[in-house]
């Protein structure tokens, strides 16, 4: 599935629109699926968690975490945002995409994040840091949880970008989302929450 072209016909389709912002929330929150996903706890123990996603990168998502699963790669937890902030997701190491919500940047805060769309993820957060932190509290040399390049590879090859590389002024190591083009990155950056 080409996770690119479909999103694409999706924001344009929203921008053409011309809706309000509680539209958008509505029709955003309206794609948005459960993913029941296995994974293996710090612990090491087999455990089963939901992770929220726009419903076009469900298949997607699903088979990054049943490869992730298979590798014994270990995720602390995995479940839904449910609003909470990034500090509390971060502290409590929570894997988590869909999160209603402005992007976070060292700016401050900025336009409707792409976790707000549910096109975004961010895996062990607090084990897998942002530079520079935007005052969030990581931990660093952690046994478990840290990503590696293998990792992040093969993460890479089922169509997420690397918050490593994404961006020019942030490392974000936790983070994954469906790569916009500069268009469409306009076009997303155009719908604002309050």
């Amino acid at each position: 599935m080409n996770i690119k072209k479909i999103i694409k016909e999706e924001i344009n389709r929203l921008a053409e629109n011309k809706l309000t912002n509680d539209e958008i929330e509505r029709l955003i929150k309206s794609k948005i699926v459960n993913v029941t996903v296995k994974y293996i706890n710090f612990e090491g123990e087999d455990k089963t968690g939901v992770i929220q996603v726009n419903e076009r990168i469900s298949s997607n998502i699903k088979k990054t975490f049943e490869q992730l699963y298979k590798s014994g790669f270990r995720i602390n937890s995995i479940e839904p945002a449910n609003g909470r902030d990034d500090k509390t997701l971060i502290d409590n190491n929570i894997t988590t995409c869909f999160n209603y919500r402005r992007a976070i940047t060292p700016k401050g805060l900025g336009k409707l994040s792409k976790h707000a769309w549910g096109l975004a993820w961010d895996i062990n957060p607090r084990v897998n840091p942002a530079e520079p932190n935007c005052g969030m509290n990581f931990e660093y040399g952690c046994e478990y949880g840290v990503l590696s390049k293998n990792e992040i590879d093969m993460i890479k090859s089922n169509g997420f970008g690397w918050g490593g590389d994404l961006f020019k002024s942030f490392y974000d190591s936790h983070h994954f989302e469906v790569p916009f083009t500069p268009e469409e990155l306009t076009i997303q950056n155009s719908f604002d929450i309050r």
